[in-house]
């Protein structure tokens, strides 16, 4: 009976977590692939691996995903236009960023005269054709304080930025305009020359990116040594008291190798503590509704699901606590967000009192610019707290 249980119960959890390391150590990035998704997927590894209670640490996370980026940087090129609107490059691609990048959530105007999301910045290096080289060979760019867009189109170089840095522009005469290059030089570099070679009616740089290799090395899980915690697992999650039981009675003759020392160490199981936890029901609160009409409005924006024919993805909520009265507005990046809240209490203010603004802690609506018109106009901003969506009452 006990081997039957065995064969049918003990090994599980143990086989379940060797094959989700396989698949997290055969995950790989390929060219053409999202990078958010990809993300999410080793994320979703990781979750399960904990779960089980053989949780990948930090550094071996870094170590794999290292390994991916390694294998596909060398592979592929991309291309980077010249871009004179904005005074910052903006790089779509997060595995192309030497370092990571740090969260600054800033706004930039992009080619096409839009402001568009900074989701961070960091340094991109990337490594390009020198012109001047009789051999051809390439040279290493650094583009400091690169924007990461995820939702970009393309990759941008600033030429207001290369020239900051020494870099100065100059076009050879060509009879074809679509024949014509953009070449840069600078004093600091002797015999590097950048080349922009026009494309669809753009200058173009074609460049590699160079990822860090700081962190890349052979990472290899470490045996579990909490003898305790894999018969706790093989058993099902039994309770440590009954695990202990069977010790003492000996009822078990393959168990061996647990002993009653092994109980006076701390336990942990992270699985089970997870599954004894209980949300705290959330109680509203009537007497604090708003009474009078306007005086406080609510907003929310949420993904649509499927791209409308007007080339809308999101839409956005906005709604009166008293009358219930709701806006809608599509929106095609949630950067439009802010500014269809401002357009709409410019508009209510002229016959109402507006007190109090709602919303969530998304970056589409605590950024400098609505938080310093909400302030100019005496209104107050009040946000929610975090995995609490009640307190954003009606929306």
């Amino acid at each position: 009976m006990w081997t039957s249980f065995e064969q049918d119960k003990t090994k599980r959890d143990f086989a379940n977590s060797i094959r989700v390391r396989a698949k997290l150590y055969g995950a790989r990035f390929e060219k053409g692939r999202n990078m958010d998704r990809y993300l999410e997927v080793l994320k979703d590894y990781r979750r399960q691996l904990e779960n089980m209670n053989t949780a990948i640490s930090d550094n071996e996370m870094t170590g794999e995903f290292s390994k991916s980026m390694a294998c596909v940087s060398s592979t592929f090129k991309q291309e980077w236009m010249l871009d004179t609107g904005t005074i910052v490059h903006v790089c779509t691609d997060l595995s192309a960023f030497r370092y990571g990048v740090q969260q600054d959530n800033e706004y930039f105007d992009d080619w096409q005269g839009s402001r568009s999301t900074s989701d961070g910045f960091g340094l991109v290096r990337v490594k390009t054709l020198n012109d001047l080289d009789p051999n051809g060979k390439n040279v290493l760019l650094d583009l400091h304080e690169s924007r990461y867009s995820s939702c970009g189109h393309t990759n941008l170089v600033s030429q207001e930025r290369l020239e900051q840095d020494g870099w100065v522009p100059s076009i050879p005469p060509s009879r074809r305009p679509e024949e014509r290059i953009t070449y840069f030089s600078n004093e600091r570099y002797p015999g590097v020359q950048l080349v922009f070679k026009k494309r669809r009616g753009h200058y173009w740089l074609d460049a590699t990116p160079v990822v860090s290799t700081n962190s890349i090395c052979a990472a290899s899980p470490s045996p579990n040594q909490d003898k305790l915690l894999v018969w706790h697992m093989r058993l099902g999650h039994l309770n440590v008291q009954a695990i202990k039981k069977m010790v003492e009675l000996d009822m078990v003759t393959c168990m061996d190798t647990l002993t009653l020392a092994d109980f006076k160490k701390p336990f942990r199981c992270i699985a089970c503590q997870r599954a004894k936890q209980k949300r705290m029901a959330y109680k509203r609160q009537q007497e604090k509704r708003r009474k009078e009409c306007y005086a406080r409005l609510m907003s929310d924006v949420c993904h649509v699901g499927i791209l409308t024919p007007g080339g809308n993805i999101y839409f956005q909520l906005i709604q009166d606590e008293a009358s219930r009265l709701k806006w809608i507005f599509l929106l095609k990046d949630k950067a439009e967000a802010p500014q269809n809240v401002i357009d709409l209490i410019l508009k209510l203010e002229k016959e109402h009192a507006i007190k109090i603004f709602s919303c969530d802690q998304g970056k589409e609506f605590v950024n400098k610019k609505l938080t310093s018109f909400l302030t100019s106009h005496g209104i107050e901003l009040l946000t929610t707290n975090a995995y609490t969506p009640e307190e954003n009452c009606l929306v």
